[in-house]
């Protein structure tokens, strides 16, 4: 308290230098003591408020205003969900269980769950009203559509205009884009042909591999040498892969083809199929850490004429679009997918949509072959 770094280094294991660092921190947290006090009424860990802190900047001072404004300010922090948060809200009197604070920010949260566990993104207005009442127990209805008003006006939430569906709009702005980059991508002057003999080519491609395509798996490469964006949709061994070989082997020998996925797994997969080089998505975008944010983008697109997507069905909204936006006008894009897999972590479901949409071509393979037909395992 007085400034005394000398006799503060006399202390076993504190040095000058130490000594000094602690008078200055001690210094600085007398002017905010009150805000510090009240982090510590609000019964929190020391790591939740070293996390808080962090996040503003260690401004005590905001950050507990902010709090005091609407505790549930706290879900935009990582680590911090609405239940955690509901939790410290309720348990230290910030708010009471029926206010309009609480209500919209279980809204929002509804929906970043079912974003997550699902990939759904939109969901009925009467099923939102439902949710409220029953994991909240509030019966005020007049409340919940207050709620849901305002989340609108705030353009965090979209509606339809019969106000029948809802939805976060940042998932719907994202979905929106999508679309449109997929038309674009569809209606464009295709960068490359398939050869004249690519009906030999594809002969070729059955001696070469061993066995003959399927009808399904024939029609499907004719579908996607028609077409600049196609979805090809079956379970696992029913040979989407193969086919996707079957297609790229009708181009040029020196067509730009670049495969991606996800996960290195299933990229490492494709390429052990096709031959040619398979990448992650983030990979072949150049993701750049310092500044969140790729290097290929909209501004700056890919110089590739076929673009191959493996496990279009893990892709969440946030790594689609910018794979989208930055494939150049011209390139054809195959996609490939199983809708039986697992939802991606993230919210979209995009293989099911597109599917679901008829606007996209499709292709979809029904016989498995990985296994023999008296295979139990099929």
């Amino acid at each position: 308290e007085k400034g005394d770094s000398k006799e503060l280094s006399k202390i076993k294991g504190i040095g000058k230098t130490t000594a000094n660092k602690m008078i200055s921190k001690y210094n600085s947290l007398k002017e905010c003591s009150g805000d510090v006090l009240a982090f510590a009424k609000l019964d929190m860990t020391d790591n939740e408020v070293k996390t808080i802190m962090e996040y503003y900047n260690d401004n005590s001072t905001i950050a507990i205003q902010s709090i005091k404004d609407n505790p549930y300010c706290l879900t935009d922090i990582k680590g911090f969900g609405f239940k955690k948060v509901d939790d410290i809200a309720l348990r230290n009197g910030l708010v009471g269980e029926h206010d309009k604070r609480r209500v919209k920010a279980y809204i929002e949260y509804l929906f970043e769950d079912m974003g997550q566990n699902d990939g759904s993104t939109w969901t009925w207005t009467d099923n939102v009203f439902d949710c409220v009442m029953s994991n909240l127990e509030i019966e005020d209805e007049e409340l919940i559509g207050q709620s849901l008003r305002e989340l609108v006006e705030e353009k965090k939430l979209w509606t339809n205009k019969e106000h029948s569906k809802l939805a976060l709009k940042k998932y719907r702005d994202m979905e929106e884009s999508i679309a449109k980059e997929l038309i674009r991508l569809m209606k464009a002057k295709p960068r490359v042909e398939p050869l004249t003999n690519w009906k030999g080519l594809v002969k070729q491609t059955e001696q070469e591999q061993g066995f003959n395509f399927t009808k399904e798996q024939y029609n499907g490469i004719v579908n996607n040498l028609n077409n600049n964006v196609v979805a090809t949709f079956a379970r696992a061994g029913a040979g989407k892969s193969s086919a996707v070989n079957g297609t790229l082997n009708c181009f040029p020998e020196d067509t730009k083809i670049l495969q991606v996925a996800l996960s290195g797994k299933a990229s490492d997969n494709l390429k052990n199929i096709t031959g040619k080089e398979s990448m992650t998505i983030h990979r072949a975008l150049k993701w750049n850490p310092e500044h969140s944010g790729f290097a290929y983008n909209k501004k700056n697109p890919l110089d590739i004429d076929i673009l191959i997507l493996e496990e279009v069905g893990m892709c969440s909204l946030s790594v689609m679009l910018p794979l989208l936006e930055a494939t150049p006008n011209g390139c054809r894009i195959y996609m490939l997918g199983d809708i039986a897999q697992i939802p991606c972590i993230n919210a979209g479901a995009i293989l099911r949509d597109i599917i679901n949409s008829e606007v996209i071509p499709t292709n979809h393979y029904t016989k498995v072959m990985r296994q023999g037909d008296e295979s139990r395992i099929k």
